[in-house]
């Protein structure tokens, strides 16, 4: 009996050490992941000489919600060249993970008609059908952009 005994805290005691094992390497596996799809991202904000221009232009953040790396930046540069203002991009969490979708969205904050999404949606060649209206007065921006799987295709990343 004394044997029995012995072996079956041998076994839990193996059984622990082997789930704390696999916690631990599950952990350094997540945090490789996030560092590799780090956009390097800080808040930058972009403003104009001229007040009246300013007013004019649309306020965009731009979020990468498909793990690659830089495609948040890229697709910054990109609208920031096309007269956007572009004062927030770097990578979509949801619960302090990095969360990704398959198809880019388009989401206009201040429209319910999704006039300012619609806009940004065809600047960078987003179909009509990904853009929605989501109003949020505590946003500061007019739209936001939520980029898919399917980067490849968007104008500015290809």
């Amino acid at each position: 009996m004394e044997g029995l005994k012995g072996f079956f805290i041998s076994l839990f005691l193996f059984l622990l050490i082997g789930v704390n094992l696999l916690f631990a390497v599950s952990w350094v596996l997540h945090e490789l992941q996030i560092s590799s799809l780090k956009d390097n991202s800080t808040v930058t904000v972009f403003t104009s000489i001229s007040p009246q221009v300013q007013s004019k232009r649309l306020k965009v953040e731009v979020f990468n919600a498909c793990g690659e790396k830089d495609v948040a930046r890229k697709m910054s540069e990109f609208l920031r060249d096309n007269n956007v203002d572009v004062v927030y991009y770097g990578n979509y969490l949801v619960n302090k993970n990095i969360y990704s979708i398959q198809t880019t969205l388009v989401i206009d904050r201040k429209n319910e008609n999704a006039s300012n999404a619609s806009k940004i949606a065809a600047l960078i060649g987003v179909e009509r059908r990904w853009t929605i209206h989501q109003l949020n007065a505590e946003r500061e921006v007019d739209v936001t952009v939520l980029i898919g799987k399917n980067f490849r295709t968007l104008k500015g990343l290809d």
